[in-house]
């Protein structure tokens, strides 16, 4: 092979050699690139998803918050069961406002942190009470401790001092110290708006009185409560030329007749039984 022919080849291959380290060094800076790129992002996507947030309880004039607790932003958490307190108040939920036009949770409720911090304010509503009043009466009244806010239930409690006034007998509670408010039975519930006063009611335990009606020998008067049923007494009195013959509630036999022993309801009034004669013969 001549002499120009080898160097023309020798040129040529040189090229190829020189093409193809400019290829390799370009697709090496190519790849190194993208390599570096993709590290990047990565670890972009790693520190967001790491990022915490705070959750912030405000006891928004009151005292005793929960502890602020921090979180990654999706996770879901349970809101703290640790209620604050405020005078004259009572912890009605959680809100997103410090007016309370925001939206609500209820403590112990679950929470989906958002990405970024954010803090709940104490909810409050005007704390209501129900107070007991012996009414005149003696012992000592059930006390209601608890704080309750408006709309919420109220069970009576009943005369667990064990109340008692001479001459009447326990009957339950009434919203007016004079008996004419609405009746409050023991055990009853109602819903609570404001403070409310249960005052004992006492209803006077009624006699029973038997009248001889004439004769002598008439029974012992009874009180009996109202409603309740008794045997009526098997004493029988007498008199003078006639015979017994029961028991009526008119002095002139015109009402309603009762053999002795026999079942008589007592009613809510004190009431006389006339002894009923008729003529001996």
């Amino acid at each position: 092979m001549k002499s120009k022919e080898r160097g023309f080849i020798f040129s040529i291959i040189t090229l190829i050699v020189v093409f193809l380290v400019i290829i390799g060094g370009i697709y090496f800076y190519i790849n190194k690139n993208i390599q570096s790129n993709q590290k990047t992002n990565y670890g972009a996507v790693v520190e967001n998803s790491l990022a915490y947030y705070t959750l912030t309880y405000s006891a928004n004039n009151g005292t005793g918050a929960p502890s602020p607790i921090s979180s990654t932003a999706g996770s879901v958490i349970i809101l703290s069961t640790t209620t604050p307190t405020r005078t004259g108040y009572v912890f009605s939920s959680w809100n997103t406002s410090s007016y309370g036009s925001g939206t609500n949770y209820l403590a112990g409720a679950s929470y989906t942190m958002p990405s970024a911090s954010v803090t709940l304010y104490a909810k409050w509503s005007v704390a209501y009470s129900v107070t007991y009043s012996a009414n005149g009466g003696i012992g000592s009244v059930p006390v209601d401790a608890n704080k309750y806010a408006s709309g919420k239930i109220v069970t009576v409690l009943g005369n667990t001092g064990n109340l008692t006034k001479t001459g009447y007998v326990f009957n339950g509670w009434n919203t007016s110290s004079y008996g004419s408010g609405t009746n409050r039975a023991v055990g009853s519930t109602f819903t609570i708006t404001a403070n409310v006063t249960l005052y004992a009611k006492w209803i006077t335990i009624p006699t029973l009185t038997y009248s001889a009606n004439g004769g002598s020998g008439a029974p012992v008067a009874e009180k009996r409560l109202p409603g309740s049923v008794l045997a009526l007494s098997n004493t029988i009195p007498t008199k003078t030329g006639y015979v017994f013959n029961g028991w009526n509630t008119s002095s002139y036999g015109s009402g309603t007749n009762y053999a002795s022993g026999a079942s008589y309801t007592m009613p809510s009034a004190s009431v006389t039984l006339y002894a009923k004669w008729s003529v001996a013969y």
